[in-house]
């Protein structure tokens, strides 16, 4: 992750960063299908934003910092990205994005 990091912000000028494992792992013990232990369900996730995308946008960065400590799911995925790219969609659920100030569906953890 860190190469990838260091090499789109040399030679992509690196706005946002998203990523998101597509499942959760416990590092000490046995991959186990049938498992079904909290930190299994954990998906890691971050976000990297530049200086340049919160100058830009920061009511949508401060958005974001708002929600951080929401639970999250995989399946709004769709919503955070139009939200973080600004994409407007008849797809997106405002309620949905945790971009959005609007966000109504989950408790803080």
């Amino acid at each position: 992750m860190e190469q990838i990091y260091t090499y789109a912000k040399e030679h992509f000028n690196l706005q946002a960063m998203l990523y998101f494992s597509d499942h959760g792992e416990i590092p000490t013990s046995r991959r186990n299908p049938d498992s079904v232990d909290f930190p299994n369900l954990r998906i890691p996730m971050f976000t990297y934003f530049s200086d340049e995308y919160k100058k830009l946008f920061p009511d949508t960065f401060e958005t974001l910092k708002a929600h951080q400590n929401r639970y999250f799911t995989n399946d709004l995925i769709y919503e955070l990205v139009c939200g973080i790219l600004h994409i407007k969609s008849n797809h997106y659920k405002e309620e949905n994005g945790f971009a959005s100030p609007k966000l109504n569906l989950l408790p803080r953890c």
